[in-house]
């Protein structure tokens, strides 16, 4: 399906993100200047409640928009977004996929998913992008 003539029910191709290790974490981190303990530091995501670190929303949620812009040239992202519906763990990979819902003269309307490989949907979304 292409981005220059879509319908509404069409889908986008899938994405699997990256496997979220310590590594990346810490890597987004730097990055990002998102230094919040729990993404970095395993004694402080345990006394938060987590067996281990946690991904930050914000690289979920770059994933996410990774998608679509695989679909769409970048310039076309007209807005994203997205709703955290769960935790990422280190060691999961999730898997995007996006539905064309709406298609005018001007804009096409895409909602998004991001889901665990065992099905728990940790992320919902919806992007807008400019008609070629």
């Amino acid at each position: 399906m292409s981005a220059t003539d879509p319908k509404p029910g069409d889908t986008l191709p899938d994405l699997a993100g990256a496997r979220m290790s310590r590594a990346r974490l810490a890597l987004f981190a730097g990055a990002s200047h998102d230094h919040t303990d729990i993404h970095i530091d395993i004694d402080r995501a345990r006394e938060a409640g987590h067996d281990d670190v946690i991904a930050q929303g914000m690289l979920v949620m770059a994933e996410m928009a990774r998608l679509v812009t695989g679909w769409a040239p970048r310039e076309r992202l007209l807005g994203l977004r997205c709703r955290f519906l769960g935790i990422v763990h280190v060691g999961e990979t999730l898997n995007y996929s996006g539905k064309v819902e709406t298609v005018d003269d001007r804009v096409i309307h895409v909602t998004l998913s991001g889901v665990t490989a065992d099905g728990r949907q940790v992320v919902s979304g919806a992007a807008t992008v400019a008609r070629a």
